[in-house]
């Protein structure tokens, strides 16, 4: 039986380095063979507070089976767990020299992420859910485009996307912005999890028919060679003026058997 591979790949903004980065990727546990398999993908709101811990911990409790629906109960246990690390980190902060003045005011404003998760089934199905521009594109194994999620072009990205907060008061914010989908896939089916600056160069190149995916094909960021490669090609399209100077997060799922 064909395992699915997951394979991650970033490059933070521009002057950043990873350890900065506010897009985070959950790849699962237990065997790459085992169904069902879960993924996530989460970006963290750049003018909020502890984004990338907030993103982290939404995207454990998607990746573990935790956060099946976005009510206010499914969403309290991430929200104590990030209370309890909020607190902590503060904890080290005043013993390490103080809080910076602007803290206390960004923590009543809570902190926002966007969350796409990716769950694959023994027979050949899959769900996704969406909160935001966190996008998934999949392509079957002869190159063609079977389903983008949850946005279906580029000129859909803009620059306020829905988010899951930290806070329940701004729960009101996510009625209506949950969108959900379903589908099949195949044996050598790739599912491509991007966050928003790469998905719309991702869309805006598929609609273009030069086909970005093809630009994975030999990448492994296992490979130091490799991820220099890709961390070129985002680059240029910076340069270019092709794709925003924002983190970019590409998770790609490779799917082995099916179990049809």
């Amino acid at each position: 039986m064909a395992a699915t591979r997951a394979q991650l790949f970033c490059v933070p903004k521009r002057g950043l380095d990873l350890a900065r980065m506010e897009d985070v990727a959950w790849m699962g546990g237990g065997s790459a063979s085992d169904f069902p398999r879960r993924f996530a993908i989460s970006d963290g709101a750049t003018e909020a507070i502890f984004s990338r811990l907030w993103a982290t911990t939404l995207t454990r409790a998607l990746g573990r089976g935790e956060l099946d629906d976005f009510s206010p109960r499914a969403l309290e246990p991430a929200r104590r767990i990030f209370r309890s690390a909020v607190a902590e980190r503060l904890s080290r902060m005043r013993a390490g020299g103080g809080v910076p003045w602007y803290v206390d005011e960004k923590l009543v404003q809570g902190s926002f992420a966007t969350l796409l998760g990716l769950r694959l089934e023994a027979k050949g199905r899959f769900e996704a859910v969406a909160v935001g521009d966190s996008c998934l594109v999949q392509v079957d194994a002869e190159g063609q485009v079977r389903a983008r999620f949850p946005l279906a072009s580029p000129d859909e990205f803009g620059t306020r996307p829905a988010l899951v907060g930290s806070d329940p008061a701004r729960d009101a914010m996510l009625v209506g912005e949950v969108r959900r989908f379903s589908g099949t896939f195949a044996r050598g089916d790739t599912f491509f999890l991007m966050t928003d600056a790469f998905a719309a160069w991702f869309y805006a190149g598929a609609d273009a028919r030069w086909r970005p995916w093809l630009a994975f094909d030999e990448l492994d960021p296992a490979r130091a060679a490799d991820r220099e490669k890709f961390t070129e090609l985002v680059e240029v399209s910076r340069d270019d003026g092709e794709m925003r100077n924002d983190d970019v997060l590409v998770l790609r799922v490779r799917a082995g058997e099916s179990a049809r």
